[in-house]
């Protein structure tokens, strides 16, 4: 309940930062002329940004301050890879309530077939080869893995991620896909049975298969595009435009994204998430590393370069970040023409720091068929959030936090 009162003071108080100068508009002004126009037209381009300016007191307790703009949670985009963030969350946290103190995340985990989905008894991508959490959530933060959040979601299972939600407030929160392209509507409900192992390979925890679990109508407007869908007329072959439905897919809102983002990097003030201080500190630390920080990934750092999923600072162009005095703590999503971002930015050197969430749709002929204007997007988060970060420059601060986060990347 605490929770809930929270984001409801968060909401108030930002309605009226809204009605006062918003300091987005001021700087998005300065946006070079090819991206004004999803300034000028927001709602074309389904646009939307949070931006949270942090203050400290005396007592280096963080102080928010919460601009919108074009935000609407009414308006539906596509968060793609961005529940990846929530499921890791949760995942810990599961692991925390279960009590046991023979479970960690390094401890193996198998599961049964089911349906679509086939039996998890190994793992060999990644060392250490053998299928756990914490190589599951790594991969998933670093990498965006996609089969690495299915057995996420499946260890978790849907009821307990949405009851942990609900409780942290996110009620609204609708996250009934993985990312398994052979399942399909009601067996995306299911889970498997899962086991997980001691060291010695014995079963000391069993959480059996389940399947109840069941979402409320939000009553949006779920059509976002179209598809094609080809039919026979006669002798003709005929090219049918249909409207794509995302209500059957994950509906996590980009406040949602920017308010968990806030939970877990103040998680120590807020107290919200209260997650086991190793788990905190990993996951904010894969949320912004780079993939040549870890070998045990075995990935081609040529594919998987310093800033491929990092478009708030970078733009996803550079291969490599010399400098590591400024991080991009973050979680995106890509899909169907939509891109979004939520970050946490903070410079050891410059003690700068803020929150950023953007989400923009760039489907100009608006079919789903995989052409989409991502390098505009990629174009117009790098200069939104470079404006932010150099007005951001302008205000000293000189905290703790910083130091902590500077050692914390130390320790690679």
């Amino acid at each position: 309940m605490r929770v809930r009162i929270l984001l409801i003071v968060v909401v108030v108080v930002c309605k009226g930062l809204m009605a006062q100068e918003n300091v987005l508009d001021s700087l998005f002004n300065q946006l070079p002329v090819n991206l004004k126009k999803f300034i000028e037209d927001p709602n074309k381009y389904r646009f939307q940004c949070i931006y949270t300016k942090i203050d400290y007191d005396a007592d280096s307790r963080p102080l928010f301050r919460d601009y919108y703009f074009n935000y609407s949670d009414t308006v539906y985009n596509y968060p793609a890879s961005m529940v990846k963030l929530p499921a890791s969350v949760v995942a810990l946290k599961k692991l925390e309530l279960l009590n046991n103190s023979e479970v960690d995340w390094e401890s193996p985990v198998l599961m049964d077939s089911l349906h679509c989905q086939k039996r998890v008894k190994s793992d060999s991508i990644g060392r250490p080869y053998y299928p756990h959490l914490k190589k599951w959530i790594k991969r998933m933060l670093i990498l965006s893995d996609n089969n690495a959040y299915t057995r996420v979601y499946d260890f978790e299972n849907c009821r307990t991620l949405h009851e942990c939600l609900k409780d942290w407030g996110f009620t609204q929160s609708q996250i009934k896909n993985k990312f398994v392209t052979k399942c399909q509507k009601d067996s995306l409900y299911f889970t498997p049975t899962v086991y997980i192992l001691n060291q010695s390979g014995d079963t000391i925890y069993i959480q059996y298969a389940d399947y109840k679990c069941h979402f409320d109508s939000l009553y949006k407007n779920y059509s976002v595009g179209y598809t094609i869908r080809m039919e026979k007329r006669g002798k003709r072959i005929v090219r049918q435009r249909v409207p794509k439905s995302f209500a059957n897919h994950n509906d996590w809102p980009l406040a949602y994204s920017h308010q968990l983002m806030k939970y877990l990097i103040f998680d120590d003030d807020l107290k919200v998430l209260n997650l086991n201080k190793l788990y905190k500190d990993s996951l904010i630390r894969y949320l912004g590393s780079y993939p040549r920080e870890y070998s045990e990934l075995e990935v081609d750092t040529n594919d998987y370069y310093d800033t491929w999923k990092k478009f708030f600072i970078y733009g996803a162009k550079y291969n490599r970040v010399k400098a590591d005095t400024l991080r991009n703590i973050n979680i995106i999503g890509r899909a169907y023409g939509f891109l979004s971002e939520t970050a946490y930015i903070v410079d050891f050197k410059n003690n700068v720091d803020f929150l950023l969430s953007a989400t923009i749709y760039v489907n100009p002929n608006e079919i789903m068929d995989g052409k989409y204007n991502y390098e505009e997007a990629y174009e117009l988060f790098y200069h939104i959030s470079r404006l932010i970060y150099e007005y951001e420059k302008q205000f000293s601060k000189t905290v703790n936090k910083f130091r902590y986060y500077e050692n914390l990347f130390q320790k690679q």
